[in-house]
């Protein structure tokens, strides 16, 4: 998003709040929405301002999740990405698991992927691998979200803290943040 269409975003808003805003606060604003496409925040704002039932300032959080949902495709219940790892299973069978996989939506063979092709396939109690599939889907779908409402620069910070995270290594998070 360039300036000039936060800019013209945040004066609607200001003007449907009936309040100036800071410009310390305009430059927060807009070094967390920076990342997102003009058009988007904009129908976001407008979003905001026609559905609030009070006219009030929304928080960056606000913003970001309205833009983001906007923008988002459509993705698939837990219950299609089931049905399109069956109809996998039944084209491809177990011995073309590369391709089976390739035919897939993506959230759907990454379900699969971690729960491995060739379990789902040779399952014996097929309503239990269905339930243990559609709780991860969804578990995943929620993760996934989350990632896309974080700014770059959250999801930066936590990638370079992932790995400290993971072995406990407390020395080096302290080297991370310079002490």
């Amino acid at each position: 998003m360039t300036k000039t269409e936060f800019a013209e975003a945040m004066a609607l808003l200001s003007a449907a709040i009936d309040k100036p805003i800071s410009k310390t606060t305009l430059a927060a604003w807009f070094e967390f929405l920076k990342d997102l496409p003009g058009n988007t925040v904009a129908a976001a704002v407008y979003t905001i301002i026609a559905t609030d039932e009070y006219p009030t300032l929304p928080s960056i959080g606000k913003i970001r999740k309205t833009a983001i949902t906007l923008n988002t495709t459509r993705r698939l219940t837990a219950g299609e990405a089931w049905g399109t790892t069956i109809a996998a299973i039944k084209n491809y069978g177990h011995c073309r698991e590369r391709e089976a996989l390739e035919s897939m939506p993506e959230e759907a063979a990454e379900t699969a992927r971690l729960m491995g092709w060739q379990q789902i396939c040779h399952a014996e109690n097929t309503e239990v691998v269905r339930g243990q599939y559609l709780r991860l889907y969804e578990a995943q779908a929620a993760r996934r979200a989350e990632e896309h409402l974080l700014p770059p620069q959250a999801r930066r910070l936590l990638e370079q803290a992932a790995p400290m995270l993971i072995t406990g290594d407390r020395d080096g998070a302290d080297k991370e943040v310079g002490k």
